[in-house]
């Protein structure tokens, strides 16, 4: 009876901080990338939500946004109910010059998202943190490029304006991709 009850009793210390040694949670709406302390560098697989075998001292951890990222181009700062966590990037609105010499202000948001599958490319090429602000200057540059392209008369058709956005969607993807990020 005592030898059962001292079992059970370092079952349930044990039990609890081997769990927590050996593995690692991913939380909802992110994707994990382990990387190997002890040699071996980023493995080149993507984690999804749940448990993983990540063993303490060992493993190290990267977490990346799974959900779609917003970068606003508007006249406003970010409302104060944002915190500093969240997806959105807040920036000034564009002003570009459109073919007919016009000076146009532009307020506009692009979303985009990490490619599903290469979260694990971002933490090896040292992105991790610097990914978001790559996008925007990206982002900037296609747009600065693309939208004078279009004349003030251009701009109040809306068949017009739509056109633009398809044509350039591409070859911002294009652009993006060296991020592993994709515009939607």
């Amino acid at each position: 009876m005592k030898r059962s009850l001292i079992t059970l009793l370092i079952l349930l210390v044990v039990l609890p901080i081997a769990t927590a040694l050996l593995f690692k949670r991913i939380p909802p709406a992110t994707v994990g990338v382990k990387q190997n302390q002890w040699g071996g560098g980023i493995v080149e697989s993507d984690f999804s939500t749940g448990f993983r075998l990540g063993i303490s001292g060992y493993h190290k951890w990267h977490y990346l946004p799974t959900r779609t990222h917003f970068l606003h181009f508007t006249g406003t700062t970010a409302p104060q109910y944002f915190t500093s966590d969240d997806i959105s990037k807040w920036a000034n609105p564009l002003e570009i010059r459109t073919t007919d010499k016009n000076v146009v202000t532009f307020e506009l948001s692009v979303a985009y998202k990490i490619i599903p599958g290469e979260a694990h490319k971002i933490v090896m090429d040292g992105l991790k943190l610097h990914y978001p602000d790559r996008v925007k200057s990206v982002v900037m540059a296609v747009l600065r490029q693309e939208l004078p392209k279009l004349t003030s008369e251009d701009l109040q058709l809306t068949d017009l304006r739509l056109d633009r956005v398809a044509s350039t969607l591409p070859f911002l993807n294009e652009r993006l991709k060296e991020f592993h990020c994709e515009a939607e």
